[in-house]
């Protein structure tokens, strides 16, 4: 009876470790890094949707990709990088996509986050000449 206890709890963490194994490699980016571009990326303390784009061009990320990964449709992720507030939901929901995309990215999601939605907001009560 034990012996059978034992290869249980052995065959449960065989299956944890293949659903985290495949899990990494869902969730991996593959790209080559630029030092440089890195650097900049990680000095930005406010990220446009323009910022959101560049990153996730450089790492090779497609809209499609972004969908899939973040469960974050590809019209809204597109208004999030291209600013287009017309098209977005409500802030509360906007944030919660940028924290997914920021998430998926390899992005300090808060920071990410919280400095668009601040943009958001600053930008929202601008009037319009």
């Amino acid at each position: 009876k034990d012996e059978n206890v034992f290869e249980q709890k052995v065959t449960q963490k065989e299956n944890v470790s293949v659903s985290k194994a495949a899990a990494l490699k869902k969730f991996s980016l593959d790209y080559i890094v630029d030092h440089q571009f890195e650097q900049e990326v990680e000095n930005t303390m406010e990220f446009t949707g323009a910022i959101l784009k560049k990153v996730r061009e450089y790492k090779n990320v497609t809209h499609e990709r972004m969908a899939e990964l973040t469960r974050v449709s590809r019209t809204y992720i597109k208004a999030v990088e291209a600013e287009d507030f017309k098209t977005l939901p409500a802030d509360v929901y906007v944030r919660g996509f940028v924290y997914q995309m920021a998430k998926c990215l390899k992005l300090n999601a808060d920071l990410v986050a919280n400095s668009y939605i601040h943009r958001v907001k600053k930008l929202k009560n601008v009037p319009r000449a």
